[in-house]
């Protein structure tokens, strides 16, 4: 009897019949998580069930049962078709036009976006995303009244300067 962890949810238990018919439906991926007794923490069904899933290597509701947060960040389900923006080139936009800093900050957590979606780590890319674009508007909000501020200035002093002459 094999526990399913999808989606942060825990479900079963399913015998191996069954989980292949749910393979068949779609409602199973081989990056879904899957524990039995005798398992000490969640692993990808692809690697526990690998005759379900021939193209891959082989390598809590009860008592007992570890909690689905034991997986390691490594096997957390990518769902297919969720699209997480890295904010990337918007980082780097207002690094160039607004504000150093605060650029910054948002250029390294857009880079975290795609490497953690790599990992299969949905939450941490969702986290680094979220954090890109709050940096890309600090950035932005900072950058823009600060640079028309610096421009004023300056255009002030042009002013001055060509009046002395």
């Amino acid at each position: 009897m094999y526990y399913l962890g999808k989606n942060g949810q825990q479900t079963g238990p399913y015998t191996v019949e069954q989980l292949q018919a749910m393979v068949v439906s779609g409602q199973v991926v081989p990056l879904d998580l899957l524990w039995t007794e005798g398992m000490g923490e969640w692993k990808p069904a692809g690697t526990v069930l690998p005759g379900i899933f021939p193209m891959f290597p082989t390598q809590g509701s009860g008592p007992g049962i570890p909690p689905l947060l034991s997986a390691t960040p490594s096997s957390i389900t990518t769902v297919p078709g969720t699209e997480i923006p890295n904010y990337l080139w918007q980082s780097i936009a207002v690094t160039l036009c607004c504000c150093l800093p605060f650029g910054i900050a948002a250029i390294v957590y857009a880079a975290q976006v795609n490497s953690k979606l790599g990992l299969g780590d949905t939450v941490g890319a969702q986290n680094s995303s979220k954090k890109a674009k709050m940096w890309c508007w600090i950035a932005f909000g900072v950058g823009i009244p600060l640079n028309i501020i610096v421009f004023a200035i300056q255009f002030y002093a042009f002013f001055q300067q060509a009046m002395r002459h």
